[in-house]
């Protein structure tokens, strides 16, 4: 059996008007504001939907064009919160939010796309694989030091 899905997304936009908390507000959404941003903005917060977180905007770029720094002064990332990710449609939804909140879409700046499986297309088993990789008896080229740690106890 196999679930291939999205597992992060976010995407690179340029705002149309300033994409304060107070915007979302009046857009119809709820907002969390995180009280310090990240490396790259200085602002981010949560969008909810009723009661479900939905989005994570950063913005405001702390090292802007007309600072003499690299990022547009109005860019911004959107990321789906992860349980964002398994909704029928998300995309569609998401489409929608930039339609509405007035943002110009620039490009995806992250996407991981995970495929769970309980089994190898040759009938290996994972958990062996793994094992066999972690005793050298598998090799990849370039291959660097390997550790794991932790204890699963299932």
């Amino acid at each position: 059996m196999r679930c291939v899905h999205l597992d992060w997304f976010e995407v690179c936009a340029v705002e149309t008007q300033p994409l304060t908390p107070q915007f979302f507000e009046d857009c119809g959404y709820r907002v969390d504001v995180r009280p310090y941003g990240t490396p790259m903005y200085s602002d981010m917060y949560t969008i909810y939907e009723g009661r479900e977180p939905v989005y994570e905007i950063r913005r405001c770029p702390l090292a802007k064009m007309s600072d003499g720094g690299i990022f547009d002064d109005n860019m911004c990332h959107i990321r789906f919160v992860n349980k964002t990710c398994y909704l029928d449609r998300c995309i569609d939804a998401f489409r929608y939010f930039l339609v509405k909140c007035r943002v110009e879409y620039r490009g995806i700046s992250r996407i991981d796309i995970c495929n769970d499986f309980t089994v190898f297309d040759n009938g290996t088993d994972p958990q062996d694989m793994i094992a066999d990789y972690m005793q050298e008896q598998i090799s990849k080229i370039n291959q660097s030091r390997v550790s794991a740690h932790g204890q699963d106890l299932w």
